[in-house]
């Protein structure tokens, strides 16, 4: 198994939710959002990854050309 499933299994099995305010805010999104046509899911992991400055995993085209015009990293599989 993976490093988050191990740890899932260790904690008994518990995974902690957080729920992040921000992302309600995600029929408001930033142009570069709109402008590559996101769906509504795809453009609330854009906003979330912009708003904590983290990097993002996707192998969707759409969704990579949003994060390169937004500056968001992306993180690529070697």
């Amino acid at each position: 198994m993976g490093v988050l499933a191990d740890a899932v299994l260790a904690g008994g099995g518990e995974v902690p939710i957080v729920i992040d305010a921000s992302v309600a805010m995600a029929w408001c999104f930033d142009d570069e959002a709109t402008d590559e046509t996101l769906s509504a899911y795809d453009a609330a992991y854009l906003v979330l990854a912009e708003r904590l400055a983290a990097p993002l995993a996707t192998t969707d085209g759409k969704l990579t050309a949003a994060c390169r015009t937004a500056g968001v990293r992306l993180l690529v599989q070697r």
